[in-house]
């Protein structure tokens, strides 16, 4: 690709943007350009105040401050890298190669502008300049020796968008199947969860292990205490009964060493500098701090070896990213199409045969056999719908990183806690993880999308279709509250009566929901995009509808903690301990709830049945 080349691919590619600002509307592009204006102003200015503040704060602090300095920007950079590149996933190359491979043009230019391109983003935006203010302002008060910190941080940043770049175009060939493009996408989320947890994880353990040692030297320290007093005693003893003269006590007593409180009760425990720079040696994206930390103490074989080291990574990915892309363009749809000439179709005799007795495993007296068919089909559409388990897995995942620090911590706190006061932990617990499949009790007929068509069509009462949508949920309801109470009953070990009444009263709650949720659901229907749980086309009363439900729920709910005050007046009154008070009102709770739903249905069914026509113009609306 010669020059001119270039210049017509990065006239054109600039073309496309001002056009997609032009299409999007004046309002969308004056926006735009005042974002735009933002971002620079926001640029420079911290260009400058990194500048000033390696000028005039680092610069004279130790060696070991400034790899700290350095390891916060970094982390901080990759996190936020990290998240660019989730939201990067679903787009195209900023140059097209399908559009390339026509043209007497080199892949391998259009790779590397490519390459180039994908630097300009938010998180480079935002922590380049102050990056390079920082180093600047080392080269001026560390003198020209820390030179080598430029073409180090080059190099870093360049290991660290090449690899990127390289797993970017293997997810993206990944995600041409739909399904396989929704799992990585919530696999993403949940390593930027894991992520984002893991310096409070990791400051647990260290206060964890902080805290075992003071103790450890407490103790040490009461049984020396004890042993000096009773030494002292004896000896004073002996002094009163005449047996040693008060010379001999004197001189015994100076003998008798007082305990000294150890240094293991003030200082936690720390890593020696040995141990630092082999993490920083062994750990790339430490490269960047270790080489500035031996730039400040005038050690220029480090930072050199691990700018070499970085270049050399980020060209060999690179090379490997070129080499996957092209392989993709050249061969991916033919593989595409060989592959899927190799899967024959199902029998359908077969799969009707298997469906068929499966529908008829689970008999409920009192729920018609149509019912529980209606729910085992929505049930395994949800089951199926990757954005339906993208939403589910959220709240389990944000109940369980926090209660990992309360697994690491020590017992004594929950210990020390009453145990009439422990179920309010577990009924937490279970109101949480209720509330966890909210938004698709308030939005069923959303994700049914143009197969709200077929619910229309079968003879099958609203009542009923309204009492199968919710038995489905009740499933993934109940198992994500079981594991989250249960998880809690380990950490708080409550009593038995407490872990059952609160499962029974996550069955209270679910009906709570389910009531509610049936009303919005069809007073407000919501059009649900097929790739992601965000709703589109929406307006702002259906979605001030369903805030001002959202708000008024927990207060709806408070009901439910009426088995609780039942229970603690029971044992604060002196009741006997044997009785379940706890599971026995919670049952009368739920059976009081299950007739105002069995009530409440039949007036549902009947709103649905006059709305239908307004929730299928809704639901069935194309959204891609």
């Amino acid at each position: 690709m010669n020059l001119e080349q270039l210049k017509v691919l990065v006239w054109v590619r600039w073309r496309i943007a001002i056009n997609q600002l032009v299409h999007g509307g004046s309002v969308g592009a004056v926006l735009s350009s005042v974002l735009g204006v933002i971002v620079i102003a926001l640029s420079i200015s911290s260009l400058v105040l990194a500048f000033g503040l390696g000028l005039f704060l680092l610069a004279k602090v130790p060696a070991s401050t400034l790899i700290v300095v350095w390891d916060v920007i970094m982390a901080a950079f990759l996190f936020f890298w990290i998240i660019g590149l989730v939201t990067e996933l679903q787009r195209s190359e900023t140059v097209s190669f399908e559009k390339l491979m026509h043209l007497p043009i080199s892949l391998r230019s259009a790779f590397f502008l490519n390459y180039l391109c994908s630097w300009f983003n938010l998180s480079m935006v935002a922590f380049l300049p102050a990056m390079l203010g920082l180093a600047l302002a080392q080269i001026v008060t560390h003198g020209m020796g820390m030179f080598v910190v430029l073409p180090l941080l080059a190099s870093q940043l360049a290991m660290i968008t090449a690899i990127t770049y390289q797993l970017r175009g293997w997810i993206a060939a990944l995600m041409e199947n739909p399904r396989k493009r929704r799992t990585v996408i919530v696999t993403m989320g949940m390593i930027i969860m894991f992520l984002s947890q893991a310096p409070q994880l990791f400051n647990v353990y260290v206060m964890r292990k902080s805290r075992q040692s003071r103790q450890t030297s407490q103790q040490q320290l009461q049984q020396e205490l004890e042993r000096y007093e009773r030494d002292m005693s004896d000896l004073r003893q002996e002094l009163q009964e005449g047996q040693i003269e008060p010379a001999e006590f004197n001189r015994r007593a100076a003998e008798i060493e007082p305990p000294v409180p150890s240094p293991a009760t003030t200082k936690p425990p720390s890593l020696d500098e040995q141990t630092i720079a082999l993490l920083h040696a062994a750990l790339p994206p430490g490269w960047l701090g270790l080489g500035v930390k031996t730039l400040a103490q005038h050690r220029y074989w480090p930072a050199m070896v691990t700018t070499f080291l970085a270049a050399g990574v980020a060209a060999v990915s690179l090379r490997r990213g070129y080499r996957s892309t092209i392989r993709y363009y050249r061969l991916g749809h033919m593989h595409t199409v060989r592959s899927g000439a190799k899967h024959s179709a199902p029998d359908p005799q077969v799969t009707n045969k298997h469906d068929a007795s499966s529908f008829r495993k689970i008999h409920v007296p009192g729920i018609p056999d149509v019912v529980l068919d209606f729910t085992r089909i929505h049930l395994r559409h949800l089951l199926r719908a990757p954005e339906i388990r993208m939403a589910l897995l959220v709240p389990p995942m944000v109940v369980g990183l926090s209660l990992i620090p309360a697994m690491f911590s020590t017992h004594d706190e929950l210990s020390k806690m009453p145990v009439i006061y422990r179920p309010l932990l577990l009924m937490g617990a279970g109101v949480f993880s209720v509330l966890s499949i909210l938004q698709l009790l308030m939005n069923q007929f959303g994700f049914d999308r143009d197969g709200f068509r077929t619910y229309m069509l079968v003879p099958l009462s609203r009542r009923n279709l309204l009492l199968a949508k919710n038995l489905s949920c009740l499933p993934i309801g109940f198992g994500i509250s079981l594991v989250m109470v249960s998880v809690a009953q380990f950490m708080t070990r409550a009593s038995v009566d407490g872990y059952l009444g609160t499962i029974v009263q996550c069955g209270s709650g679910f009906l709570v929901c389910c009531m509610f949720g049936n009303f919005i659901s069809v007073l407000s229907p919501m059009p649900a995009a097929t790739r992601t749980m965000r709703r589109s086309r929406v307006k702002l009363v259906n979605v001030l509808l369903h805030v001002v439900f959202a708000m008024t729920l927990p207060f709806v709910q408070i009901p439910i903690a009426v088995p609780y005050v039942v229970y603690w007046l029971w044992h604060f009154y002196g009741g006997t301990r044997w009785v379940p008070v706890y599971t026995l009102s919670s049952l009368v709770l739920l059976a009081a709830l299950g007739a105002v739903y069995l009530w409440v249905l039949p007036m549902q069914g009947r709103l649905l049945l006059r709305r239908q026509g307004a929730v299928l113009r809704v639901v069935a609306a194309s959204q891609d």
